[in-house]
């Protein structure tokens, strides 16, 4: 049971794009909230050791949830659960 001031932090995959085998997901965790805007944390990029555990990105999205933001945070391609490989072409 959620208590209040407790958030959620749930796991999620994104579908975004089809690849050679198939469909492309990338790995994602949300938290719940009610206020607005809701909120994509962003985190460092692999090559700089980042992920979305990455301890920045980890506790910006808390801070933002404990504040009652939705948020999503995710793992780059080929990163973590991520599917495809880093590649920075799209950027």
């Amino acid at each position: 049971m959620v208590q209040k001031g407790q958030f959620l932090e749930r796991s999620t995959l994104i579908p975004v794009g089809a690849g050679a085998s198939g469909p492309v997901v990338m790995e994602g965790t949300v938290h719940r909230g009610q206020r607005s805007p809701p909120l994509l944390i962003l985190p460092p990029r692999p090559e700089e050791g980042g992920g979305m555990d990455h301890v920045l990105a980890a506790e910006v999205a808390f801070a933002v949830a404990r504040a009652g933001f939705p948020t999503l945070r995710f793992n780059h391609r080929g990163v973590g659960a991520s599917q495809g490989a880093v590649s920075y072409t799209h950027l």
